[in-house]
């Protein structure tokens, strides 16, 4: 009895494997997903999904004949309704296969939609099961068509030119990366509003158009995809952005800048390059009688990368200026972040969400005002400790060692 037990429960197994199966070839894999708030309430939703014929190798004629890139493996379509559901059946009309959102390497809302709110919108996406919650999201500045269409010689397709530029982020650390599972916890988190970074396209420099012709020349595009800045949210809605520098600011403030270069500015004209390695941050409320007061204290390590300037690097006095300098220069940067934010109403930094986490009793006194009352007047003190770690290859400058010969 109990082998034919066991013979019907193994049975049942391989069953029930198969009850959702799909096949490979009745699939469109959906790599991008762009959503767009119409002025008659109506979303428009734009999905980038892989030619499987050109990927092949073969012609695309059947699928994109319009298309002026013979060798695109890709193709947008768009479709309209009242709702985002309503608009991912409408693309049934359109795509030729069923939509597969489960390879989706972006999420993005054009800015009309983020200034509109996006909560109404997430629900179709948190709701559903092939919408992966590490994609990350953006807010598209300009044309969402024109920057899921701006070719790129070492990519298959724009969506995965910006999960590339993602990436690589830590190399300047001018944008946060965002996923839509941290996006969607901001949103809902008490004293931490929603950010996340900015998408466009634009001209590339070193493609030079000539009149009438068309934006996707071989072999250099005339467009390309920039990632910079951040989106700042106040609840669900979009209310402004920081520049690249403010958006460093506020990482140094989250404790997420993973690299970059430093430009450090001394007397005299002199500038002094840092390739920075990595920070932590600690935020710490402090109760006052005249209500909370922050401390952001940044701990920073890096190395010299180029000293454009007659430095003497083996000297102990000049490292401690080097590092002073790159103190003051962070410092700068959140303080800039902060005004800005503070300009915006939205407490993007967390400083509410601290708050609430160490003094609870005192966070439900000020919550209902936090945006409009505290957080724009906020005491916040930034302190920063930076190291220099190494020099490099030489201890003076080769600019020193020149001039030293023509004395």
């Amino acid at each position: 009895m109990r082998f034919l037990l066991a013979g019907l429960t193994a049975g049942l197994l391989l069953l029930v494997g198969c009850w959702d199966m799909r096949e490979l070839e009745d699939l469109a894999f959906v790599t991008a997903v762009a959503v767009d708030r119409l002025p008659s309430g109506e979303v428009r939703l734009v999905v980038q999904a892989f030619n499987p014929r050109a990927l092949a190798g073969g012609t695309q004629g059947a699928i994109t004949p319009s298309a002026s890139v013979p060798s695109k493996c890709y193709r947008n379509y768009e479709a309209r309704g009242k709702t985002v559901f309503a608009a991912v059946r409408e693309l049934a009309l359109k795509v030729p296969k069923r939509p597969y959102f489960t390879q989706s390497r972006v999420l993005l809302f054009t800015e009309g939609a983020a200034r509109r709110g996006v909560a109404e919108v997430l629900d179709f996406f948190e709701r559903s099961v092939e919408i992966r919650k590490i994609i990350p999201v953006f807010v598209v500045r300009g044309d969402v068509l024109e920057l899921l269409d701006v070719p790129n010689p070492h990519e298959s397709c724009p969506a995965m030119r910006l999960e590339g530029l993602v990436r690589e982020q830590s190399r300047t650390s001018f944008f946060p990366v965002v996923t839509f599972g941290e996006f969607l916890g901001m949103l809902v988190s008490e004293g931490q509003e929603a950010y996340c970074p900015v998408v466009r396209a634009e001209r590339n420099p070193t493609q030079k158009l000539r009149p009438r012709e068309p934006l996707a020349p071989a072999p250099e595009p005339a467009m390309e995809i920039k990632v910079g800045g951040t989106a700042v949210f106040r609840r669900d809605r979009l209310v402004g952005f920081l520049n690249e520098r403010e958006s460093r600011g506020l990482l140094w403030a989250k404790g997420k800048v993973g690299g970059g270069a430093l430009v450090l500015s001394l007397e005299g004209d002199k500038e002094v390059t840092v390739d920075v390695l990595r920070s932590q941050t600690r935020i710490r409320p402090h109760l006052t009688p005249y209500g909370p007061k922050f401390t952001v204290e940044i701990r920073e390590e890096g190395n010299v990368a180029e000293a454009a300037c007659p430095l003497d690097l083996s000297k102990l006095e000049v490292v401690r200026q080097l590092e002073a300098a790159q103190a003051a220069a962070i410092k700068a940067e959140v303080e800039q972040a902060l005004r800005r934010a503070k300009e915006l109403k939205a407490d993007i930094f967390g400083f509410g969400a601290a708050l609430h986490r160490h003094y609870p009793q005192e966070w439900k006194k000020l919550k209902q005002k936090w945006s409009e009352e505290v957080f724009p007047y906020l005491e916040v003190e930034v302190k920063v400790d930076a190291k220099l770690r190494r020099t490099g290859l030489r201890s003076k400058s080769l600019l020193q060692e020149v001039e030293s010969r023509r004395r």
